[in-house]
């Protein structure tokens, strides 16, 4: 099997396997605290390049901003 083929084909089973069902999942989200996410938040952004938090945050603006909509003035007839 090819390396690009075999390495497609992994990718798709881990990402197709579930790896904790609904029970474990609610057993770990339950024990969670405020103190485990505050140390969690730093790890997680030191591993994240600088240039895909600049794009989260430009998209955040584009979507959550409001959009300023413009009325086209209705003309009836001639004037």
């Amino acid at each position: 099997m090819k390396p690009l083929s075999h390495s497609t084909y992994v990718r798709l089973q881990v990402l197709c396997e579930s790896f904790y069902d609904v029970d474990e999942k609610l057993h770990y989200l339950n024990d969670l605290c405020l103190d485990d996410l505050k140390a969690f938040v730093p790890g997680l952004l030191s591993q994240v390049d600088i240039k895909y938090l600049v794009l989260v945050l430009v998209f955040s603006i584009i979507l959550f901003s409001d959009f300023v909509v413009f009325q086209i003035p209705i003309v009836m007839g001639d004037e």
